[in-house]
């Protein structure tokens, strides 16, 4: 996810600011994922809530890494 947000930056893209949330989006889900487990907290499944929409957010950013890497950089 680094190097995506670095190239994008590199590329001098719009997307780099979309990389750069989603890197923090992901960042915090995970955190409340580990918070989540050491305190053995699942009631509402909310453990693996966290869990699956840091995956969506990987998946995001394959998506935006894709659409930069097939951008025309000529305009």
């Amino acid at each position: 996810m680094t190097g995506g947000v670095l190239v994008a930056l590199s590329k001098l893209a719009d997307q780099g600011n979309t990389l750069t949330a989603l890197f923090y989006i992901y960042t915090a889900l995970r955190y409340a994922w580990l918070v989540c487990y050491k305190m053995k907290f699942n009631k509402p499944p909310l453990r693996t809530l966290c869990f699956g929409l840091s995956k969506l957010t990987i998946l995001a950013v394959l998506v935006v890494n894709i659409i930069i890497a097939f951008e025309d950089s000529n305009e």
